[in-house]
């Protein structure tokens, strides 16, 4: 495509920016670290975005992008995450039973 063919390229103004923020949740289970680590994610992301051009007509795809590689990188929940969970990779049950 040439760039002619695509339109306007611009900015994202701030409404678009909030409707962003609306597509990024926590995966559903409502805790103050969850809700922490979204705020975290929308402060990040509306300060990386705020100098990003775009086309016009390739807003809705660069959002649903965005959207899925914050879905796909969290871990999901049960996941073994922490100190002892990263310190016990590799580890092996070296105690004997007499």
């Amino acid at each position: 495509m040439d760039p002619e063919s695509l339109g306007l390229l611009r900015l994202l103004d701030q409404d678009e920016i909030s409707q962003l923020m609306e597509y990024i949740k926590s995966n559903g289970i409502e805790t103050s670290v969850t809700n922490a680590a979204t705020k975290n994610l929308h402060e990040t992301l509306k300060e990386i975005i705020k100098g990003v051009k775009i086309y016009e007509c390739k807003i809705p795809n660069y959002f649903v992008r965005i959207r899925d590689a914050c879905s796909t990188s969290k871990a999901s929940y049960g996941t073994m995450a922490g100190l002892i969970s990263s310190s016990s990779i590799g580890s092996t049950n070296n105690s004997k039973c007499f």
